[in-house]
C-alpha cells in the first residue's frame, strides 16, 4: 500500500503543479485583460473629453466671432449716418444699412445650426451658458448710460438680434435687404480676396482645435474692436468723400463703387474683424461665408 502510495506520489505532485501553473496562467490573463478594459475604457474617456473641449471651444468661437462681426458693423453704420447726416438716401447708408441686415441673418442661420448641431450633446450646456453671456453683455451694453455710440436704430437692430439668434430656441428668421438702384457688378478685387482668407480661416480653425481653449472677450474688448472698426470706416469716408467738395455735389453710383472698394482694401489685421473670420470651409458654414466675402 506504501509503495501505491509512494508510486502516485509524483503524479500527484504534478498534477497538482499543473494545476497552480494554469490557475496562475488564468488569473493573469484575467488581470491582464481587466488592466487593457480599464486602459481603453480610459482612452475612450479621455478622447471623448477631448472631444467635448474641441467642441466646447469651437462654440465659443461662432458665438463671440458672430457677436463681434455685427457689433463692428452697427459701429461702423453709426459712422457712416453721422458722416451723411444730411443725405439720410446715400449709397453708403443703404449699403451699410444691408450689411446690418444680411450679419443678422447669417447670425440666425448660425445659431439656428448650432442649435441643431449640438442638441442633446455636452454642447448644448455651453452654447446655452455663451448666449446667456452675450446677453448680459448685451444688456450692459444697452444700459450703459455713457454709452452713446449708438443711436436707437442700431439698438433696433441689437433687439432683433436677440430675438432671433440668441431665443432659447431659435427658428430660421431672414430679413429681406433694402431695395436700391446700386447695381451689384463682379468685382475681382473680392475674388481675389476669397482663397486667402479660406486658408487664414482653416489655419486658424485648425489652432483652436490643437489648442482647445479660445479667449472669451470681455465687454470693454468687443467695444474696443468694434471703434477700431469705426475708425478705419470713418477714415475711408474722409479719402472717398472729402469733407471740403463733397458736401457741393451729390451721390453717385461712382461714390458707392469708390467706397466699396476702399472698405474692401481695408487691412483686416488691424482690428480682426473680418466677418469672413468665423467661418470655416466646413460645409455648415461654406454657404454663409460666400455671402459675407461677397458684401465685405
Amino acid at each position: 500500500m506504501q509503495n501505491q502510495q509512494d508510486s502516485l506520489t509524483p503524479f500527484i505532485n504534478n498534477s497538482r503543479a499543473y494545476n497552480f501553473i494554469n490557475n496562475y496562467d488564468y488569473a493573469y490573463k484575467q488581470n491582464n485583460l481587466k488592466f487593457m478594459q480599464s486602459q481603453n475604457q480610459e482612452y475612450e474617456i479621455q478622447k471623448q473629453k477631448q472631444n467635448n473641449d474641441e467642441e466646447q471651444v469651437l462654440i465659443q468661437y461662432y458665438v463671440y466671432q458672430d457677436f463681434q462681426n455685427l457689433i463692428n458693423l452697427l459701429y461702423s453704420y453709426q459712422a457712416v449716418k453721422n458722416y451723411f447726416i444730411d443725405q439720410p438716401y446715400h449709397s453708403a447708408i443703404i449699403l451699410s444699412r444691408n450689411k446690418i441686415i444680411l450679419q443678422l441673418n447669417i447670425s440666425n442661420s448660425i445659431h439656428y445650426d448650432l442649435q441643431q448641431t449640438n442638441k442633446n450633446t455636452s454642447g448644448q450646456d455651453t452654447l446655452e451658458k455663451e448666449k446667456k453671456n452675450v446677453k448680459n453683455i448685451l444688456y450692459n451694453m444697452k444700459n450703459d448710460l455713457n454709452m452713446k455710440d449708438l443711436d436707437n436704430e442700431c439698438l433696433g437692430y441689437l433687439n432683433i438680434y436677440t430675438q432671433n439668434s440668441l431665443a432659447e430656441y431659435v427658428q430660421i428668421k431672414q430679413i429681406p435687404l433694402e431695395q436700391s438702384n446700386i447695381n451689384y457688378n463682379f468685382n475681382q478685387n473680392v475674388l481675389d480676396k476669397v482663397l486667402p482668407q479660406i486658408s487664414f480661416l482653416d489655419e486658424q480653425i485648425k489652432q483652436l482645435r490643437q489648442r482647445k481653449q479660445y479667449h472669451i472677450p470681455s465687454e470693454s474688448q468687443i467695444k474696443q474692436k468694434a471703434k477700431e472698426y469705426q475708425k478705419i470706416t470713418y477714415n475711408k469716408l474722409l479719402i472717398n468723400y472729402p469733407r471740403n467738395n463733397y458736401n457741393l455735389r451729390s451721390p453717385s453710383k461712382q461714390d458707392y463703387m469708390s467706397f466699396q472698394y476702399e472698405i474692401e482694401k481695408s487691412p483686416k489685421k488691424q482690428s480682426n474683424i473680418s466677418k469672413s473670420q468665423i467661418y470655416s470651409t466646413d460645409s455648415r458654414y461654406s454657404k454663409n461665408n460666400e455671402f459675407q466675402n461677397y458684401l465685405q
